[in-house]
């Protein structure tokens, strides 16, 4: 059951990415001015303060087990997608920098 289930995330990570990619290359400039960062939908890839890489957010309110504590955001690196729990981003939205991409979000 573990491996389906990781098989999954990684192929919806893809299946994200690689529309991610299309839209990140276009060369448009978000108008960030008016985002909530507290609201940010899956899918969305931004930078963080303190990093040089992009980061996807793949995940919601999680809780971070070594630590004990509940983080805003859950992403991986972009373009890398998911790689290990090793490699997993904690944040929360005073950490974003800029947004690259805007996430789906329902109308």
């Amino acid at each position: 059951m573990k491996l389906y289930k990781k098989f999954s995330v990684i192929t919806i990570l893809f299946l994200i990415l690689t529309g991610c990619e299309i839209s990140i290359n276009a060369g448009k400039t978000l108008d960030t001015s008016d985002l909530d960062y507290n609201s940010m939908s899956v899918g969305t890839v931004v930078k963080l303060k303190g990093l040089d890489k992009k980061v996807m957010i793949y995940g919601q309110n999680p809780l971070r087990v070594a630590d004990g504590k509940r983080y805003r955001y859950l992403g991986c690196f972009y373009p890398d997608g998911y790689t290990s729990d090793d490699e997993n981003v904690f944040f929360g939205p005073k950490q974003i920098e800029k947004v690259y991409h805007l996430g789906y979000k329902k109308k």
